[in-house]
């Protein structure tokens, strides 16, 4: 592994995947619940969020034993304007020949490190309110020796009132409330 930025991919996807495989562990346990299922997702959103590029990068460099980044060792590309509508405008490629071994390191953390970040918690927020519902709706079921016998009746005739097509109405009934 020869390229820093491969290595900091390298880095941050395990530990995103170690956390990923550890949290889907948990679950997919049997004896998970929908309320424990909220906590854990939002476990895992805190940390996604809590990840620090710093740390990232010091730990790739130690690992790769580069210390720059590829656009820092590569040759600038000269771009081909031949049939460009913009051809005597070249400030894009101006931009990019001047940027300082600082502001590379910026570019690949803003472009391509922030953007992971903001896809996955993104995606996490959806799950999460997919969770947030579902406990909404039947939360209640795991916690029905602690809630008062008129919560449970009212919680049950909002599931019944979902599932008209699957529940009867007197399944509040049945549970002795």
């Amino acid at each position: 592994m020869n390229k820093l930025e491969t290595g900091i991919m390298l880095v941050f996807w395990n530990e995103v995947f170690e956390r990923l495989k550890a949290t889907s562990a948990l679950l997919q346990a049997p004896d998970q619940d929908v309320n424990s299922g909220c906590a854990l997702f939002k476990s895992l959103h805190g940390y996604i969020q809590t990840i620090r590029f710093s740390e990232i990068e010091a730990e790739a460099k130690i690992l790769t034993g580069c210390e720059g980044y590829q656009q820092q060792t590569a040759r600038n590309r000269k771009r081909n304007t031949n049939y460009d509508h913009f051809s005597g405008s070249s400030a894009l490629g101006k931009v990019a020949e001047n940027l300082t071994p600082k502001k590379k390191k910026k570019c690949f953390e803003i472009k391509v490190f922030n953007t992971i970040i903001d896809n996955l918690l993104s995606a996490l927020a959806t799950r999460m309110e997919a969770y947030y519902q579902a406990a909404e709706i039947f939360g209640i079921l795991r916690q029905l020796k602690s809630v008062t016998a008129e919560e449970i009746l009212k919680k049950i005739s909002f599931i019944v009132k979902l599932y008209r097509d699957d529940l009867e109405e007197s399944l509040g009934n049945s549970l002795n409330c």
